[in-house]
């Protein structure tokens, strides 16, 4: 059974395993391989196989050094999209200038309604504006004046 175990990690390190799961993530595999083989779990299982760690190690880092290197996943990946603009936006300009509309027919005395249909848009956007502007006039009532 020992025997087995080594015998699976040496083919996991050098490329020639036939696992299923092996197929999919060899990388992944190999390096767990690789780092097993040069741990103290591998010189006792290599004992209970009844060969000798150390010849097996000298030929495993030869198998090892003639590897290909492994993929490197970069740590640092650059930003090539375009930089935002700061500032406000087009998107930002029209709902600005949506909730203004919404508040000049507000304080004219306008329901909702009536509101989305002079406007043209549904009523879930109209008292999403009319729900923000209730809001900041909370908001702008609580704030201590200077």
């Amino acid at each position: 059974m020992w025997a087995s175990v080594v015998l699976q990690a040496v083919h996991d390190i050098q490329g020639t395993s036939r696992d299923r799961d092996y197929a999919n993530q060899s990388d992944h595999y190999r390096s767990l391989a690789i780092r097993w083989a040069r741990s103290s779990d591998f010189e006792t299982c290599c004992y209970a196989a009844g060969v000798e760690p150390t010849r097996l190690k000298a030929a495993l880092d030869r198998i090892i050094a003639n590897l290909p290197a492994a993929p490197r996943i970069p740590t640092q990946v650059k930003d090539h999209r375009r930089p935002k603009e700061k500032g406000l936006t087009k998107r930002d300009i029209q709902r600005l200038q949506t909730r203004k509309r919404v508040a000049d027919l507000l304080a004219e005395g306008m329901n909702g309604k009536d509101i989305s249909a002079r406007l043209g848009m549904s009523d879930s956007n109209i008292y999403r504006h009319i729900s923000a502007i209730r809001a900041s006039t909370r908001s702008s009532m609580t704030e201590p004046a200077e």
